[in-house]
């Protein structure tokens, strides 16, 4: 387990899908002396290298379909929550009221 690893030496991972640069800060605020490492990014057509969304202890991503939580660890986290949409839009609201009457 990727935690057993006292605090002074541990070296955290984070995957950032960014093609549009927006997520600057974010990259720029893990790697600036706070310990954060960036995974790095495939070549195109080199599924090989691709880093692992479970190599990583942090996955940042633009778009929530890309994250398979299943797939992450206890000790992984992710900057989208799995179905938050049953929470966040007024349809999904609305069913999930409907199923808990």
């Amino acid at each position: 387990m990727a935690l057993d690893l006292p605090a002074a030496n541990r070296v955290y991972k984070f995957r950032c899908e960014d093609p549009k640069g927006e997520y600057a800060a974010v990259r720029a605020g893990l790697t600036g002396g706070r310990g954060w490492t960036r995974l790095a990014k495939a070549k195109a057509g080199d599924d090989a290298a691709a880093p692992r969304p479970e190599a990583a202890d942090l996955v940042w991503t633009l778009d929530e379909r890309t994250i398979d939580h299943d797939k992450l660890d206890d000790d992984q986290c992710a900057n989208h929550y799995r179905d938050v949409a049953t929470l966040t839009t007024k349809a999904g609201l609305t069913r999930t009221m409907g199923a808990m009457a």
